[in-house]
């Protein structure tokens, strides 16, 4: 067990102009999401690992030539190459941006050594990732297409990530970061009347109007998030959805403030 161990997932609309599908990196967001990292870590002592969305930089392709519902013919592996390069450029200015807050980090590349089955993640060494753990190193992973047991390859989504990491590293804590404030009972993007729900759980569930992003996304948007953060929520761990586009919430969530998005609960 790693003692005080924190899952961030940063969302691909927090680090990319994902509502316009351009490849293009939120610097000024990386940034200070950086910033609020660094400055929470020197006040309270926790482990940290990040998992970052990909936005524009992996759904586009995958979504162009339907990576994602796995392989059916050659025209698809050229793609596979050119969504590698450009996640590894994503990938790099997230490390770069913490590298220059003196955080400790190593990127970590999936698509090299996990495996999917039927799209579910059913091989990922974790010992590499406990070890850098136990030096105070921040693990940085993210969405990626794996080679799928079943399918040829598959999308694997950075919630996927997130849960797999949290169950087997047993995480005292799971923080998704998004751009809106938590779940709401319609998307606050396309709708006026809306409700923020504070706490979140089965049974509820059935009552909001969930849905997928609004952007191009392979992966289920906030609907993907919830059903993922539901299974968490039965083994005792707390996950909550914040928004870290406005300065303070995620510094704020690292050091153990609770109520600042949507609560996920078992019951």
């Amino acid at each position: 067990m790693i003692k005080n161990l924190i899952i961030l997932k940063i969302g691909g609309s927090v680090v990319t102009d994902k509502k316009n599908d351009n490849e293009k990196i939120n610097r000024k967001n990386l940034k200070r999401i950086s910033q609020e990292i660094a400055r929470a870590r020197n006040e309270k002592n926790f482990a940290l690992v990040i998992v970052h969305g990909v936005g524009p930089f992996g759904h586009k392709l995958a979504k162009k030539f339907n990576l994602h519902k796995g392989y059916s013919n050659n025209s698809q592996i050229a793609a596979l190459s050119e969504i590698y390069s450009s996640l590894r450029k994503l990938n790099t200015e997230v490390e770069s941006c913490l590298k220059e807050q003196k955080i400790n980090t190593v990127s970590f590349k999936q698509s090299s050594a996990w495996l999917l089955e039927n799209k579910r993640l059913v091989h990922a060494d974790l010992s590499i990732i406990k070890r850098y753990l136990d030096f105070d190193i921040v693990p940085i992973l993210h969405g990626d297409v794996l080679m799928d047991t079943k399918l040829g390859f598959s999308v694997l989504s950075g919630d996927q990530i997130v849960t797999y990491l949290a169950k087997k590293l047993n995480a005292q804590k799971v923080i998704i970061g998004t751009d809106v404030d938590g779940v709401f009972s319609n998307d606050p993007k396309l709708e006026k009347d809306v409700r923020l729900i504070k706490t979140f759980s089965v049974k509820n569930k059935k009552d909001l109007n969930l849905t997928g992003s609004t952007a191009t996304d392979v992966t289920g948007g906030m609907k993907g998030k919830i059903g993922e953060l539901i299974e968490l929520s039965k083994l005792g761990i707390e996950s909550e959805i914040i928004n870290i586009v406005k300065p303070n919430i995620l510094k704020r969530s690292l050091c153990g403030h609770r109520g600042l998005g949507t609560i996920i609960k078992s019951n």
